[in-house]
């Protein structure tokens, strides 16, 4: 019995094999890699990889962006961050950090201010400054003022100002605490005296010199004191974020807001003792086990807190208020933890990587339902996640994807979009071992940028590149002419015909693939940084080549026959802007001829657009299985696969 049968979309990604016997399988991928699934439908080869530099030495990637047109790549080494615009060097600011704990920096963005937190270093700050139209980076610590400030004392232990110095009834100072800040208030007469002070010198674990003295002070014995939580002994600030225009700091099952539009001023009261709405406060968490805080995430009208033991959610008592001094509660938002990753943003989701990194969470407050939602991204395919997510970063178009970086090396890709329903996981090799992910906009491209730390092995050596992703093919694109399909890549553009390549230094040793013209030339192996061609070019790209592998679920022409042996004898894929490409079923592959004898064999072909047959000669099967393949540097979608089969009954 003969019977067409149509895949119609692509898009459920990569699947575990527990789900196949369900309706979802159906569109999904048994092989997945270097293939991108898109939200509509079609599946995408993936574009290449552009080499931008050597950083060997370099820990870790990060964006820093003002606007869409002032944006800047950050390249973290132990000494230095470099900082790159358009690609290119910028300027360098000096920083001190080990290798290991560069990669559990928490680093978020205010504006033109960048924070860099991690509890065994000061919070630090890059600043971007404008002036004159010229722009400088600059990095500090961070100057915290009057606070934050930890839970008032409930001890018999008694605070006295006198003459710009505070004296402890008990041994209580260290050396560390220079730096830490004082609040302290006095009860005379009915009327309350608050005021903040820094320690500058240590004297004694009874007495320490202060600075900074705000307020109306009093010489008077007080109880009523506290402290700042961070210090040189006890750690420094986990996390940091923006909520409700408050700097928000969090630390050991604390998190500490400063004053409303006031940055790091963290006054808690005025000087009568007052408290406004927009004075800062502290807020303890609803932790069941004590854990780090990892992250913070401004979510709706609620800061979300990433512990290792569970998520917790920092609101106002009544929901769609401010948090206030006196509008403000601790609860439990998710039950399970998580790890450093920072969480990310994603369709109002907060996205986060669990405690284990092997599953990636997503939660959201429903205002109708008064509760919080929760998705498994990896709920229908749990072992995508084998090695460990070290990484995420999030592209938000054309395709959304978010990318996940494996403690291995490997990256792995998620086509996300929650409104409709799309999680598509698959694979990618770039033929190197990628150390750290950023992205960053890019107006003129209508795109996020995507940029990797690669580590390659080059002519013996190891070394650490910078790239960026490509679109592989610009919109608006009839020929393959540049299209961009290598990974590590290299692109000239030449006024006048040439045949010898150079400047590929960075490829040294490594055999390459290459597109002349929009036509594949033969294969070559740099040696002393060049190329040589058969024919003359004038636009050239040069890289690393790779291989895109899309095999769909099996296939099940009629409800019934899943048992029934098959044999697949024709193909048809519906294709959009392809060239090149083989299709066929296991051990009987087909390449797709699209450059015929009446072309000139050295410019390129159009791009094809539309039904394309083959005949399969496949074999009797249970599984109906059809492999498609790109490995030359070529683009590819495939909007919908035809299948001829005949089925035993």
């Amino acid at each position: 019995m003969a019977v067409v049968s149509c895949i119609k979309y692509l898009n459920g990604g990569l699947f575990s094999d527990f789900l196949k016997a369900r309706d979802e399988y159906n569109s999904s991928c048994r092989q997945l890699k270097n293939f991108i699934p898109s939200v509509q439908g079609p599946i995408v080869r993936r574009g290449g990889t552009k080499y931008l530099g050597d950083c060997t030495g370099a820990v870790r990637l990060e964006e820093f962006v003002f606007d869409p047109e002032q944006k800047y790549l950050l390249v973290f080494y132990t000494t230095k961050i470099d900082i790159l615009y358009n690609d290119a060097l910028f300027q360098s600011v000096p920083i001190s950090y080990s290798e290991d704990d560069i990669p559990n920096l928490y680093i978020t963005q205010v504006q033109d201010v960048m924070y860099i937190a991690h509890a065994n270093y000061p919070l630090k700050q890059l600043v971007r400054s404008a002036s004159g139209g010229v722009v400088t980076f600059s990095i500090t610590d961070v100057q915290m003022i009057n606070g934050p400030y930890m839970n008032e004392n409930i001890t018999a232990t008694t605070f006295t100002f006198n003459s710009n110095q505070v004296t402890s009834s008990t041994s209580l100072f260290t050396a560390n605490d220079v730096g830490r800040w004082i609040h302290m208030e006095v009860v005379e007469s009915g009327t309350i005296k608050s005021w903040d002070c820094k320690i500058s010198t240590f004297t004694s674990d009874t007495k320490v010199s202060v600075t900074d003295v705000t307020g109306t002070t009093s010489t008077a014995a007080t109880k009523l004191w506290r402290m700042s939580p961070f210090s040189a002994s006890n750690g420094y600030p986990e996390a940091v974020c923006l909520h409700q225009e408050r700097l928000f700091l969090a630390k050991s099952g604390s998190v500490y807001a400063g004053q409303q539009s006031a940055g790091t001023d963290f006054r808690i009261k005025k000087e009568d003792g007052t408290v406004l709405d927009t004075h800062g406060f502290s807020c303890d968490l609803s932790n069941e086990k004590s854990g780090e805080i990892y992250w913070l995430n401004s979510a709706g009208g609620m800061l979300l807190v990433g512990c290792m033991n569970q998520i917790n959610a920092v609101t106002s008592n009544a929901m769609g208020y401010a948090i206030t001094p006196s509008n403000k509660k601790a609860i439990k938002a998710f039950e399970y933890g998580t790890c450093s990753t920072k969480a990310i943003a994603v369709d109002d989701n907060a996205i986060f990587v669990d405690i284990f990194r092997r599953t990636i969470q997503g939660i959201k407050y429903s205002t109708v339902y008064e509760e919080f939602s929760k998705d498994s991204l990896t709920a229908f395919n749990e072992d995508i996640t084998l090695g460990k997510i070290k990484e995420i970063a999030y592209q938000s178009r054309k395709i959304p994807i978010l990318w996940c970086v494996k403690k291995s090396g490997q990256v792995i890709g998620c086509t996300i979009s929650m409104k409709d329903k799309v999680v598509a996981w698959f694979e990618n090799d770039f033929g190197g071992k990628v150390i750290s992910i950023a992205t960053m906009p890019n107006l003129d491209e209508e795109r996020d940028d995507v940029y990797f730390l690669v580590e390659r092995e080059i002519n013996g050596d190891t070394k650490t590149y910078l790239e960026g992703l490509t679109s592989g093919l610009r919109d608006g694109e009839v020929s393959a002419e540049n299209a961009f399909f290598v990974d590590c890549g290299f692109e000239l553009d030449s006024p006048t015909e040439v045949k010898q390549i150079t400047g590929l230094d960075h490829l040294e040793g490594k055999s390459v693939k290459v597109l002349a013209d929009g036509a594949v030339h033969p294969d070559r192996v740099v040696e002393n940084g060049t190329i040589d061609l058969q024919f003359g070019a004038k636009h050239i790209i040069v890289g690393i080549g790779y291989e895109s592998i899309l095999q769909p679920a099996t296939i099940i022409p009629a409800e019934g026959t899943e048992r029934s042996e098959k044999h697949i004898s024709g193909i048809e894929l519906m294709l959009q802007k392809t060239l090149g490409g083989k299709v066929g079923v296991a051990n009987n592959m087909k390449i797709m001829p699209m450059r015929f004898a009446n072309m000139d064999m050295d410019k390129a072909v159009g791009l094809f657009t539309g039904n394309y047959k083959v005949a399969s000669g496949g074999v009797w099967s249970k599984d109906a299985d059809v492999v498609i393949i790109q490995d030359e540097p070529l683009p590819m979608t495939v909007q919908a696969i035809y299948l001829t089969m005949e089925v035993a009954r």
